[in-house]
């Protein structure tokens, strides 16, 4: 992996992990949002107009969840990492269960 790989490969991380306190605290913030997660779900971030998030979201996502708990993937339309806050309210896109 080079250099630039191995950065982008941090910076993912970094927003991926702002992404989920973030989604904590909105969650935490409006009940009725919660209420349209199944129970165990597996939370898979992505964000609109960012492709290369996403890709990589997706992938290590796949690892991730056991094969009976249901995936969700969370669409963030706004998303500030320096201030870890969601801006509008996410979409829900449960994602087909493996066969």
């Amino acid at each position: 992996m080079s250099d630039t790989q191995k950065e982008r490969e941090r910076s993912f991380k970094e927003v991926n992990a702002a992404l989920g306190w973030a989604f904590t605290q909105y969650v935490m913030e409006h009940h009725d949002f919660a209420e349209h997660l199944p129970f165990r779900a597996h939370v898979v971030f992505e964000i609109e107009g960012d492709e290369a998030y996403n890709a990589w979201s997706k992938r290590i996502s796949r690892s991730g969840a056991d094969p009976d708990q249901p995936v969700v993937h969370v669409i963030v339309a706004d998303f500030d990492p320096k201030t870890a806050r969601i801006i509008g309210r996410p979409k829900i896109k449960e994602a087909a269960k493996p066969r």
